[in-house]
């Protein structure tokens, strides 16, 4: 009896000793990345587009830094197997805008070359315009509310997209 247990041990901790040495196989990640950036701006000073000869030139300002960036990406485009019965979820990252309006994100792409479709969805704000006043003093128009926007895009491993939207 005493020579089963010890011959069971034994065997045991050979087992441990010969599969505990197997050597860790490298991760390879599952998804590539993409660059998405651009210029989110507005025209809320119509002051400053008065040149100084009196001339037009449209000048752009960045929106409110409240306004939130969603990115979207469906789950689905980066499976090499779709399953058709099972419902993936949406992948979303958010960005902010810097003062000049400026913002930059990363997305997660397939491994292989193929071309992804996404979205930016740009929240709703409201803001005060500025305006020449009669007197040539800067004043600030009635509230203004810019209703949610959505736009679509494409985006590839590897890649940089440029996505700008002016209001």
């Amino acid at each position: 009896m005493r020579k089963t247990i010890f011959s069971v041990l034994a065997l045991g901790a050979l087992s441990i000793a010969i599969y505990g040495c197997k050597k860790k196989e490298e991760v390879k990640p599952t998804t590539g990345e993409a660059t998405v950036e651009g210029y989110i701006r507005i025209n809320s000073n119509s002051h400053n587009d008065t040149t100084a000869t009196g001339g037009y030139q449209l000048n752009w300002e960045s929106i409110p830094s409240s306004v939130v960036l969603t990115f979207v990406v469906d789950s689905k485009d980066l499976t090499k197997n779709v399953d058709t019965t099972y419902t993936y979820e949406k992948i979303q990252r958010t960005a902010t805008v810097a003062a000049n309006g400026k913002y930059s994100v990363k997305l997660p792409t397939p491994l292989s070359t193929n071309v992804i479709d996404a979205q930016l969805l740009i929240s709703a704000f409201d803001y005060n315009p500025i305006i020449a006043g009669p007197t040539g003093k800067d004043s600030l128009a009635a509230r203004v509310v810019k209703t949610p926007v959505t736009i679509d895009f494409t985006i590839f491993n590897g890649g940089k997209t440029i996505v700008d939207y002016n209001y």
